[in-house]
Formats: C-alpha cells, sequence, structure tokens
C-alpha cells in the first residue's frame, strides 16, 4: 500500500504502448492450481534524459482470478496509445501507468477493518454478560475496564 500511496508523488511523462495482453501464471497449491491473470501492458517513456520501457499498469500487479478483468484491464492501453506514465524520481526505471493503491490492498483493509469491529463487538457482548457465567479469561477482564462506555 506504501508503494501504491507514494506514486502520487512521482513525475508524470508522456509515453507510449508498444504491446498490450495478458498473462497468466499458474501456481501449485496443495488443492492442485489456480490461475493467476496479470495485465502485460509495455510501453515507452524518457525520464532522467533516457529512454525507458515499463510494464507495470499499477503498484500492486498482483494479478486477478478473472481473466475477464485482466483483459478490460489491458483494453484500456491499446498497442499505440499514447499514455501518461509515472516514474519514481529517485528510481526513473520503476513506472506505473495508475498511480494509488489497486483493489486488493484496499479489499484486504476493509475485510480486517470489518474483522476488528465484528471482534469489539463480540468483546462488548463477553463484558456486556460478565464472561458466560463469571467464568471470564484474565485477558477478557483486562480489555473490559480498558473499553470506552458505548
Amino acid at each position: 500500500m506504501r508503494r501504491g500511496l507514494r506514486t502520487y508523488a512521482w513525475t508524470r511523462a508522456e509515453g507510449r504502448v508498444v504491446r498490450s495482453g495478458v498473462t497468466r501464471e499458474t501456481e501449485a497449491t496443495g488443492e492442485g492450481t489456480v490461475d493467476t491473470y496479470r495485465p502485460e501492458v509495455h510501453y515507452r517513456y524518457e525520464a532522467a534524459g533516457a529512454p525507458r520501457t515499463g510494464s507495470a499498469v499499477h503498484a500492486d500487479d498482483g494479478g486477478s482470478p478473472s481473466r475477464s478483468r485482466a483483459e478490460r484491464w489491458a483494453a484500456r492501453y491499446p498497442e499505440g496509445a499514447r499514455v501518461e506514465v509515472f516514474y519514481d524520481p529517485a528510481r526513473p526505471d520503476r513506472a506505473v501507468l495508475e498511480r494509488g493503491v489497486g483493489r486488493g490492498p484496499l479489499a484486504l483493509l476493509a475485510w480486517g477493518g470489518l474483522f476488528l469491529l465484528a471482534g469489539l463487538y463480540v468483546l462488548r457482548v463477553l463484558c456486556g454478560l460478565g464472561g458466560l457465567g463469571g467464568d471470564v479469561p484474565g485477558l477478557v477482564v483486562r480489555a473490559c475496564g480498558a473499553l470506552p462506555p458505548w
């Protein structure tokens, strides 16, 4: 997420797409295999006085289990299209086509927040019930004393 947020401070340059498509990666798991699809967009741009190439659409190119989603991303950048490229001024060879954080880290953050709120709710219920019959583990007792009154 930090790298994605840093891209907002990166320098803008004009670029051109030289190749666009989708790649598939297959990863073995304990239960079989999982396919991941990535938009593969190769582009050229100039930075720090030198010609450069890049292929990252955004900072967290983690891919997607959906081929159609990756194809939609790649279709946004057809071969020959002019594009805005954002590159790291400290490392001009590091570039992206889209600034910010992708959906993956944001979804993870949202789910984490949801589970945190659910955990606080359960803790509040345990505190209100006196720990289900008075047999409350010490950690819950300490946590109940630290909770604000709701």
